[in-house]
């Protein structure tokens, strides 16, 4: 259980990174 745990709390941190990056690159292209 612990090691799952870690792997999904691991994607979470993944997704959440990729978002700001995306997020981050949308503002710049569109302003």
């Amino acid at each position: 259980m612990g090691i799952i745990k870690m792997v999904s709390s691991n994607q979470l941190s993944v997704i959440s990174l990729i978002l700001g990056f995306i997020i981050n690159y949308l503002r710049l292209t569109l302003v």
